[in-house]
């Protein structure tokens, strides 16, 4: 019989499927998992004059890192994405649509970044930006396209 050794690196676990076995990186299971498995190396955040800061090389901590970003382009897209939510407040006013009984139309962007207004007649997913009317949803995107083209990575 042969023995074969395998040295699993801390952040790997052997994993079989069938005869075949592979090395995989360990998923946390919880954000202080998450904090102890992978330090801080380029990563960014927004600061409070909301520049966009990368943040210092070092151990995470699990309370105060909790704003950083995989990259600078996320952190562009989140800074955009809040911006997004604002005005959508400013133009829609207090009109939600989980209380109304009309149709809703939302801005999303397709998996190959095109921006798009979708309809639905019941409120059933919760949809970041959405619109009392179509008209409405063309005359934002018209105005903040740029935000959103910003954004189109969270806009589902």
């Amino acid at each position: 019989m042969n023995t074969v050794t395998i040295e699993i690196p801390d952040n790997m676990e052997l994993i079989q499927e069938g005869d075949i076995y592979k090395l995989s990186p360990i998923k946390p299971k919880t954000w202080e998992e998450f904090c102890k498995s992978l330090p801080v190396f380029g990563e960014f955040f927004i600061s409070c004059n909301s520049a966009i800061d990368i943040a210092d090389t070092s151990n995470r901590r699990i309370n105060e890192d909790r704003n950083l970003l995989e990259s600078k382009e996320e952190a562009e897209a989140i800074l955009a994405l809040i911006q997004l939510i604002r005005l959508r407040k400013a133009w829609v006013g207090e009109w939600d649509p989980e209380r109304t009984g009309t149709s809703i139309y939302y801005i999303q962007s397709t998996v190959d970044g095109r921006l798009t207004i979708s309809f639905v007649s019941r409120y059933m997913y919760r949809h970041t930006l959405t619109f009392p009317s179509e008209s409405i949803a063309k005359q934002f995107m018209e105005c903040f396209r740029d935000l959103l083209n910003k954004a189109e990575r969270f806009l589902a």
